[in-house]
């Protein structure tokens, strides 16, 4: 599934006559630093703004933050000897830079609904914001490249990729090598070069992705880091366990963060990962909410995409963001003060053909960090949504309201449900365990003290609980 896919207010798909080209990379620390050009004027091009721009630049910039985009362009090497890239890398700073901590969170974009896509920029934006971390997304794939001079030819006409196909833009999981160079590039501008942080100086780099992006970063961990030695940490979240999931170098900071969708992919994986491996599991969390992107969709494209799961969009499933922001400030001291982060409780696997998730008698999952939405619940949370065939059901999660009704209601429930009223007295009996769970998350480090305070204010203000 396209992110805008074949809805109008797009151009033509560009041809491309670059030849295709993979071959192991060279090794980083003998590329040359790239040469960047910009920050890019919001104004040139169709839109008026780049690809995923932050919707609301108002709200950044009261954030204390400054959104641009820059061009960087350099070679890689290819079967045919050097071959010239262009591509682009978008920022987001402290304005002020005397908040800056001296951390910038560099993400490798997710194409795979072939597009480019910040998801961890969505997953940590509060404490990136709140601690002053800097940002910067990376365009280091094909298809990232190929999309965006699809959907904006002046602006991005120029960039070029040597692993594009002739053609159309290729799938999203295309097989090439290539992009683990540009990304090494990136951060080598990144820390080299003063325009993209306005003269910030960078003293560490946190490499992150999410999904197919975290799958790429595990081989640039094992294949092109030893070398390269650019990034001083990973974030691998939502990583499941296509194409492998072992962290070879016993040497480099690694935190893996995985929702309850990709638990059982990744379990072989659990007893074989290295002393220098955090990994983390949390409990009924899906990839990302399927509204997370609504919003960008209908600004960039002109259209929402009607998604019918099974279960609704919710505001109500587990949300990632907290853990997300405690891994980001646990990896973060990992990496300044060599302070490990904590080991995470595993969700309960049994083991079978096939393994499945151990569940409570409401289909809870049983195990891993246990945010207070499932520690106490109102409803059951889905991992995955259903239908499978739709990429973003399948990485959403869901939430089915308490409400009483009895198992087959729906075709994926198979436990009976009880009434909110027979579980919690009275609304302060759920709040107080609701914030008894938040303090227990804090304390683990699983939680950060600002995220608990949001939590707590939810809890205290949501109605229809007990009698």
């Amino acid at each position: 599934m396209r992110f805008c896919g074949a809805f109008g207010r797009l151009p033509a798909v560009l041809a491309m006559t670059i030849v295709t080209a993979t071959a192991p990379s060279r090794a980083a620390a003998d590329a040359p630093t790239p040469a960047v050009t910009g920050p890019v004027p919001y104004v040139v091009g169709a839109y008026g703004f780049p690809w995923m721009s932050v919707p609301d630049l108002a709200e950044l910039a009261e954030s204390g933050y400054t959104e641009q985009e820059f061009f960087f362009s350099g070679t890689v090497l290819t079967q045919t000897g050097l071959q010239p890239y262009e591509t682009r890398m978008i920022v987001r700073r402290p304005t002020d830079r005397k908040r800056f901590n001296g951390t910038v969170v560099v993400e490798w974009l997710n194409v795979t609904a072939g597009a480019d896509f910040d998801v961890d920029w969505a997953l940590t934006r509060r404490q990136i914001a709140r601690d002053g971390y800097a940002y910067v997304g990376v365009t280091a794939q094909p298809v990232g490249v190929c999309w965006l001079r699809t959907w904006d030819a002046v602006r991005y006409g120029a960039l070029i990729h040597p692993a594009l196909p002739p053609g159309p833009c290729p799938a999203s999981n295309q097989t090439e090598t290539l992009s683990y160079d540009i990304f090494s590039q990136a951060g080598k501008a990144i820390r080299d070069n003063p325009l993209v942080l306005d003269g910030l100086a960078a003293a560490r780099l946190l490499a992150v992705g999410a999904s197919q992006s975290a799958r790429r970063l595990l081989n640039y961990v094992n294949a092109h880091h030893v070398k390269a030695q650019i990034y001083d940490g990973f974030l691998l979240h939502v990583i499941g366990g296509g194409g492998g999931g072992l962290v070879a170098d016993e040497r480099t900071k690694v935190l893996i963060l995985n929702s309850e969708n990709e638990v059982l992919g990744y379990y072989p994986y659990r007893p074989l990962q290295p002393a220098n491996v955090r990994y983390w599991e949390v409990a009924g969390a899906g990839p990302a909410p399927e509204w997370a992107y609504l919003d960008e969709q209908l600004r960039h494209c002109g259209i929402i995409t009607p998604y019918s799961c099974e279960y609704p969009a919710s505001d109500r499933s587990i949300p990632m963001y907290p853990v997300g922001d405690a891994a980001l400030d646990a990896l973060n001291r990992w990496m300044s003060n060599n302070t490990p982060p904590a080991d995470s409780p595993l969700v309960t696997v049994i083991p079978g053909t096939p393994n499945t998730i151990d569940r409570d008698q409401y289909g809870n999952a049983l195990g891993g960090i246990r945010l207070p939405q499932i520690e106490v619940p109102i409803g059951r949370f889905i991992g995955a949504n259903a239908p499978t065939s739709s990429l973003l059901c399948r990485t959403s999660g869901g939430f089915d309201l308490f409400d009483g009704e009895l198992a087959g209601t729906t075709p994926n429930d198979r436990w009976d449900e009880p009434t909110i009223d027979q579980l919690y007295r009275n609304h302060g009996s759920y709040v107080s365990a609701f914030v008894q769970a938040v303090d227990g998350l804090v304390r683990a480090g699983f939680m950060l003290e600002a995220d608990a305070r949001i939590a707590r204010t939810q809890a205290a203000n949501l109605d229809h609980i007990g009698r």
